[in-house]
């Protein structure tokens, strides 16, 4: 089930027309407490926040154009996991499910599978800010597990030969103020991962750091500036709050 607040989060209540689904009663996953229906995948567009999709594992892609009031599903029977909207077009959608990649251009109503990637394990899309078009995928497949497209996902081209795999995880990252470095987090491991990074967008990549324990989701966040005020005479650090027995 999905839940929505309009209050900025004070409150929650249900999205029960997904409930109404034709296929929600076959929705099923082999872990508790999950056993009637498992949302893996939420996606939104900024620009459209009305449109929200979301991948079942083994269920079906279901989205709505109205905010949730009512409901639409599509690849009934797949796997799916993560889901993305192209920030350069709000009508194509990416869906990555066990049985590969799917692509859809107008918002939802038809899928095509991506032949680059049939039939791979797809668990991660990452969409590149600033630069259009760019979106990298990770696949569990102990061959490749990173592709990368440049046209908006219409053609791929393997990035990530010789990169271990991260089994059913969400390790791509993409920096929010550079975007063409990339973290990749593979396993080294039955409990162990180790992180690549790469500065190409994904083109060649860099051992990083120490084995970490299991990485199962991976994000990238831009450095916390300094806390400096400016002044006509130069940068002025805060002062710290007095503490006891001090006078301010």
């Amino acid at each position: 089930m999905l839940y929505v607040s309009r209050d900025g989060g004070a409150t929650f209540r249900p999205l029960e027309a997904i409930e109404r689904l034709p296929s929600r009663a076959h929705w099923t996953f082999f872990h508790p407490p999950f056993y009637a229906g498992h949302v893996h995948g939420l996606a939104f567009h900024p620009g459209q926040p009305e449109r929200v999709f979301a991948g079942v594992e083994h269920g079906a892609l279901i989205y709505s154009h109205d905010g949730g009031a009512t409901w639409q599903e599509a690849l009934v029977g797949y796997d799916l996991h993560r889901v993305a909207v192209d920030p350069a077009d709000t009508d194509r959608v990416l869906a990555g499910a066990g049985e590969g990649l799917f692509s859809s251009p107008d918002a939802g109503a038809s899928w095509q599978p991506v032949p680059a990637l049939a039939g791979k394990y797809v668990h991660g899309i990452a969409f590149v800010p600033d630069r259009p078009g760019r979106v990298l995928v990770y696949a569990d497949d102990p061959s490749c597990p990173v592709y990368r497209s440049d046209d908006g996902g219409r053609t791929w081209q393997p990035t990530g030969a010789g990169l271990p795999p991260a089994r059913p995880a969400d390790p791509l990252a993409i920096h929010p103020s550079d975007p063409d470095r990339v973290c990749y987090a593979g396993d080294v491991g039955r409990r162990a991962s180790r992180l690549f990074v790469s500065t190409d967008g994904g083109r060649t990549w860099t051992p990083a750091g120490p084995e970490l324990p299991k990485v199962w989701r991976l994000r990238a966040a831009a450095p916390v500036a300094d806390p400096v005020t400016s002044t006509a005479q130069g940068p002025r650090l805060p002062v710290p709050p007095p503490g006891p027995g001090t006078q301010p």
